[in-house]
């Protein structure tokens, strides 16, 4: 079975997307807020000693987590939408 080809209008948002979502990734600022972020509630996962305020910090690295790899699917994605729109260009 063979899957729809998408159209040039659908690979150049995708390709949009991705290097939007790199440009994130690759700004300091941002990277070391979640990375800082991220750090702050690992820290507060081992010192709490209430439950509830370890769970809360728990959700909040998994959310980070979440973000850094949702940016880094959709720069994945833009990058094979390039590579796919320049096959369509070459047939």
């Amino acid at each position: 079975m063979q899957r729809n080809q998408k159209s040039v209008a659908e690979y150049d948002a995708q390709i949009a997307k991705g290097n939007e979502a790199a440009a994130l990734l690759s700004n300091p600022l941002l990277t070391s807020t979640l990375d800082k972020l991220e750090a702050e509630a690992t820290q507060k996962m081992i010192d709490s000693l209430v439950l509830s305020e370890r769970e809360l910090a728990w959700h909040r690295v998994q959310a980070m987590r979440a973000l850094k790899a949702e940016l880094q699917t959709l720069t994945n994605t833009g990058r094979l939408a390039k590579q796919k729109k320049d096959q369509l260009k070459g047939e």
